[in-house]
């Protein structure tokens, strides 16, 4: 079976349904960029830093169109090549920090449907323009397609981090920082000085309170930096569980169903050609389920905390890999981490019913298939014997699994669990029956 045609093939049913949407790119010149780890020279043409299309972008640089996003790369774009890489293999190189590209501007468009949801303190117009996004609950400080070298950086190590103790995740293939000169320059934000400091000159375009609120966020006092760059990354499959979640959100219409199915289509194509055998949808609903099960054992057996899995769904990809360790294990005494990593069973499992709603509502998947069971075993044959008995204490417990001590009153840990409570209760009872946990 050719596998790559089967991808490629699959991936044009994407773009023709507008999906996967072009981009138009420019290499950045070397003098523009530094990077963090050296780069192989047979593809250091191919691994430099991109640039959308904006205001201040000098025409003497080819633009490049074989670039796309897909609506959830707000700040990123991909290019389909594939490349074995330390035994290996991965079908998609991504750049993120890009600045504007069609999926960030979608989400100016639709937050701004919504009243004093979205606000530009400072110039909209800019490379990185920064905004204000209300979600949820949480006020959101972010600047527009822009990523912190500070915080690229940290995602580099991390990521590195998480593939020695065995985790399924993207390969960071390069961290670049842009040159003060081209920052300044193109960008308008200068590298030498905080994310509170820049925020100074925007402190008369807000109110008191807003401005307290923004100058409060942890996000904001983190960074340390201004200095923006990218990081160039692997995948087996860029597409993320969030972007699926959000198709399902939508009316059913013969459009939405067509998306899910394509969807489904490709990433089962990649995990077939991963997996060199014929796979059909229902064959990668049940090999999702393992690969979960197995991910977050991983995770518990190791103590890491991926806080953001329990806010959203945008950091699993559609191949199970983990991404965006950018914020792991968060500010809590080792006692309560020890607590929280099993609590990850249930954020990852919520991301796991996304996958199964979505190939049961266009009638690929066979009934026959055991999500929990299949989800919950594998998680028993990764975990320790260490980490099985105390998730058998857990169990043995009513608070375990339930929305208060998932959520708590946090809104937006809420909204992403939200109609799961069924789903948990029947992974505890899977766990704590005489086949699982003893």
């Amino acid at each position: 079976m050719n596998f790559r045609a089967s991808i490629i093939r699959n991936k044009k049913s994407l773009q023709k349904i507008g999906f996967i949407r072009n981009e138009a790119m420019f290499f950045l010149n070397s003098q523009d960029y530094s990077v963090a780890d050296p780069v192989k020279k047979q593809t250091q043409r191919l691994l430099r830093p991109v640039f959308g299309t904006f205001k201040a972008q000098t025409k003497k640089e080819t633009k490049n169109l074989n670039f796309f996003s897909t609506p959830g790369m707000g700040k990123a774009v991909a290019k389909f090549q594939q490349a074995n890489i330390s035994n290996t293999n991965y079908n998609f190189f991504m750049w993120k920090g890009v600045g504007q590209n069609l999926a960030g501007q979608d989400l100016v468009v639709n937050a701004k449907k919504t009243a004093n949801r979205i606000f530009f303190p400072l110039d909209e117009q800019s490379a990185f323009p920064f905004f204000i996004l209300r979600h949820r609950g949480r006020i959101l400080p972010r600047l527009l397609g822009g990523a912190f070298y500070q915080e690229l950086r940290a995602e580099a190590l991390e990521t590195s981090r998480m593939e020695r103790v065995g985790l399924r995740v993207p390969k960071v293939i390069a961290t670049f920082q842009f040159s003060n000169s081209f920052q300044g320059q193109y960008v308008g934000i200068k590298p030498n000085q905080s994310f509170l400091k820049h925020l100074a000159t925007a402190k008369g375009a807000m109110s008191a309170g807003l401005y307290r609120q923004v100058i409060t966020n942890r996000e904001v006092i983190g960074i340390k930096s201004m200095a923006l760059g990218q990081n160039i990354r692997a995948f087996r499959n860029v597409l993320r569980v969030s972007e699926l979640a959000q198709v399902l959100s939508q009316r059913v219409t013969s459009k939405s169903t067509q998306k899910i199915s394509a969807i489904l289509e490709l990433s089962a194509a990649i995990l077939a050609g991963e997996k060199k055998s014929a796979m059909s949808v229902t064959d990668y609903v049940r090999q999702m389920a393992e690969l979960f099960g197995e991910q977050v054992a991983t995770l518990i057996n190791h103590n890491i905390l991926h806080a953001k899995l329990a806010q959203h769904k945008h950091d699993i990809t559609l191949a199970g890999e983990f991404c965006d360790f950018d914020d792991c294990n968060p500010s809590v005494s080792k006692k309560m981490l020890q607590l929280m990593v099993y609590d990850q069973i249930f954020y990852v499992a919520a991301q796991l019913q996304v996958i199964g709603f979505a190939a049961s509502q266009c009638r690929v998947a066979a009934k026959s298939i055991d999500i929990v069971a299949t989800y919950t075993q594998a998680i028993l044959n990764q975990l320790t014997k260490q980490k099985r008995s105390r998730l058998a204490e857990l169990c043995q417990g009513n608070v375990f699994g339930s929305m208060s001590s998932l959520a708590g009153r946090d809104m937006m840990i809420r909204a992403n669990l939200s109609g799961n409570q069924q789903l948990f209760s029947a992974i505890k009872k899977s766990l704590a029956q005489p086949h699982g946990l003893r």
